[in-house]
């Protein structure tokens, strides 16, 4: 009976133990955008009615989160797709094509004078009504707003 009672003892014991050894779960570590300094946590960003996945590496610095990328996009004038901080542009004359109504503020003007010139995407719809000078990449500023970086003009 004593020895029926020990080993019940015995097996409630090894079994505590086992318990109290097993390693906690690990908390997901948190990444911060190195520039913006929010936290990481979405790769998923819904734009102009669409929903963009981004790609952040796993293993490197990642420069601004989610919602800093979604304050900074702008859509294309013309097809109306997502220009992410990033992608290259293109300098649009917006006498070329009539700019659809009720997208004034979705999309990016780098000049308020006559003509009119925008960014727009490099996509081959698009690409067709570029005005001559402008190519370059979409960037965000310091103030978190997004902006066109221009390539200059080779010399000859």
């Amino acid at each position: 009976m004593y020895t029926l009672l020990w080993l019940i003892i015995a097996a409630a014991l090894l079994l505590v133990l086992s318990l109290l050894r097993r390693p906690s779960p690990k908390k997901p570590v948190v990444r911060y955008g190195t520039i913006c300094k929010h936290p990481i946590t979405d790769t998923c960003i819904n734009l102009f009615g669409k929903s963009y996945t981004l790609d952040f590496p796993k293993d490197a610095a990642v420069e601004y989160c989610a919602e800093c990328i979604k304050e900074a996009s702008v859509q294309c004038p013309w097809c109306l797709e997502a220009i992410l901080p990033g992608n290259e542009i293109i300098m649009y004359l917006a006498e070329n094509r009539k700019i659809p109504q009720g997208l004034e503020k979705g999309f990016a003007s780098v000049s308020l004078k006559k003509p009119l010139v925008v960014a727009g995407c490099c996509r081959e719809e698009c690409r067709k009504h570029a005005a001559t000078p402008g190519k370059g990449t979409w960037r965000i500023g310091p103030n978190g707003q997004g902006y066109p970086l221009l390539e200059e003009k080779k010399k000859r």
